[in-house]
């Protein structure tokens, strides 16, 4: 009776949810900071100026490549409402792809979930709720940068090269998803890699005809502004960093000391994924551990970047619901930890507590662990699986 009345109001209920969308997105573009300091990069680039000029009205500064100009220049061409509500019904309408593609059988998994299996796969989304919301409502980049690398994997197993590697090179405005051309050249995706560069030379090709102040100028500009201010000490010392640089460093109490070590630790991280992918014979498993990876080595990782853990966090839970097996305490103990460094559940006090402490760096190596135990096992059943069907798999 109860799903029976559900079923009969479902026409209100869509009404409902479309209605609490809209509001949603309004209240995103009255407060994103970010899209505003995107939208007038643009304006500036449009009018002659640097790429790394402070927005007029936030004062913020973009970080990312000098490639970056075209995606504020397109973003400056509309009125200001019109490329606000194009940039967040953009995000939300992948959003719901990426959701559509977790909870059926796709290109991230093999097999169909049953109903009470896909239930479980709503806990990811759960625990990083805080996050998914501070990238929408403050119009930030990194879920854009988290579905275009997943775009690439997609498109790339269906052997569409060009618009793969397209959606490579966007999301790499950001320096960090670099992480990711291990992976595809140990996957040996030569093809894919070939139109990468391709794409690359000839956006900066591009850039440097239309350029008015010289691409050697931007490029210059960008190291110098994120040396200055992305990669200083202080910055990378911040409890709110939770990459292993800022971690080390708070736990050696030296900036110097912390970055060594990061770097000889990264390296051997680097060696374990290299060493997962070559096993990974399904691909989706050490793609979604290159996120991990990357909000690891990466020099600056804050709260908001945390969104990139709902890949690998969508692998783990389909590997467990599928396969079982694994100690729900370890599972809890990990959830515990995201939540508790959550400030809007716990409070600033608290949340500065478990920043300092490191939280989201060990919960990283929780989910980085439990996503090279999930491609070992895979390869472990694979192996068995040929040793007893080997004229079957043969044929």
């Amino acid at each position: 009776m109860f799903f029976s009345a559900i079923k009969s109001h479902l026409k209100w209920s869509y009404f409902f949810g479309f209605t609490l969308i809209v509001f949603y997105l309004f209240a995103c573009i009255q407060r994103g900071n970010d899209f505003l300091t995107f939208y007038e990069v643009g304006k500036n680039i449009l009018l002659g100026k640097s790429v790394y000029l402070p927005a007029p009205s936030t004062g913020m500064y973009v970080f990312y490549m000098p490639h970056f100009a075209v995606v504020a220049i397109l973003l400056a061409l509309l009125p200001f409402w019109l490329s606000a509500t194009l940039w967040f019904t953009g995000k939300l309408y992948l959003f719901f792809w990426y959701l559509k593609e977790a909870f059926s059988q796709g290109y991230f998994d093999h097999s169909e979930l049953r109903t009470k299996e896909k239930v479980l796969l709503v806990f990811p989304f759960l625990f990083l709720i805080s996050n998914l919301h501070s990238d929408f409502i403050l119009g930030q980049i990194n879920l854009y940068i988290m579905f275009l690398l997943v775009l690439s994997f997609y498109f790339v197993s269906k052997g569409q090269n060009f618009v793969s590697a397209g959606c490579f090179v966007l999301a790499s405005i950001k320096v960090t998803p670099m992480v990711f051309i291990l992976w595809f050249v140990l996957k040996k995706k030569w093809t894919f890699l070939f139109y990468v560069i391709l794409i690359f030379v000839g956006s900066y090709l591009v850039l440097h005809i239309n350029s008015t102040n010289g691409i050697e100028n931007e490029i210059s500009a960008w190291l110098s502004l994120s040396t200055q201010m992305k990669a200083a000490k202080g910055e990378l010392t911040l409890i709110s960093n939770q990459s292993l640089v800022g971690a080390f460093s708070r736990i050696l109490n030296s900036s110097k000391l912390g970055s060594l070590t990061a770097i000889g630790f990264g390296g051997f991280l680097i060696l374990v994924v290299s060493g997962l992918t070559l096993m990974d014979r399904s691909e989706v498993g050490s793609f979604s551990l290159c996120f991990v990876l990357m909000l690891l080595l990466s020099p600056d990782t804050r709260s908001a970047h945390m969104v990139h853990l709902t890949i690998p966090m969508v692998f783990i839970f389909k590997c467990f619901v599928k396969r079982g097996g694994i100690d729900l305490f370890y599972l809890g103990s990990s959830f515990v930890a995201i939540l508790f460094a959550t400030q809007d559940l716990i409070g600033l006090r608290a949340s500065n507590w478990a920043l300092s402490n490191n939280l989201f760096t060990y919960y990283m190596m929780i989910i980085f662990g439990f996503c090279g135990y999930f491609i070992l096992k895979s390869k472990v059943m694979v192996e068995k699986d040929i040793a007893k069907r080997p004229y079957q798999m043969l044929s």
